[in-house]
Formats: C-alpha cells, sequence, structure tokens
C-alpha cells in the first residue's frame, strides 16, 4: 500500500466518523485501522531510513538488506 492510498482511506475514516453518530465499533473500527496505518508509516520510515544509509554507505547494503 501507498502511503498516498493510506492518507485516502484514512480521509475516509475521519469522514465517515465526522458525519455519523460513532458508536463502540465504529470507535473500535478507526483504532484498529489507525493502529496499522501507524505501524505501515513506522515500516515506511525504516525503509527511507535504509535508503538513505545504503546511499551513504554501501558496504552497509549487505547486512541491512538481510534484515529489511
Amino acid at each position: 500500500m501507498k502511503l498516498s492510498e493510506l492518507q485516502n482511506i484514512l480521509g475516509d475514516e475521519i469522514s465517515r466518523l465526522i458525519k455519523s453518530e460513532p458508536d463502540k465499533l465504529s470507535i473500535q473500527k478507526a483504532q484498529t485501522i489507525a493502529m496499522i496505518a501507524k505501524q505501515v508509516i513506522n515500516n515506511a520510515d525504516v525503509i527511507i531510513r535504509f535508503d538513505k544509509l545504503k546511499a551513504s554507505d554501501p558496504e552497509l547494503t549487505p547486512r541491512i538488506e538481510d534484515l529489511i
């Protein structure tokens, strides 16, 4: 999933919560989506950091690629 797709999903969920009276199930669903989104963003951050590190020190590439 691209971060732009995640942004659209999060925006849709926020709109749904604003438009309706959120019940317990809706709130739980929104919390679950937010937790998953947070993890997707954290994973993207790791990949971006890896790309920066790889560009600055190519000797680290084999060790780091084994982790990703």
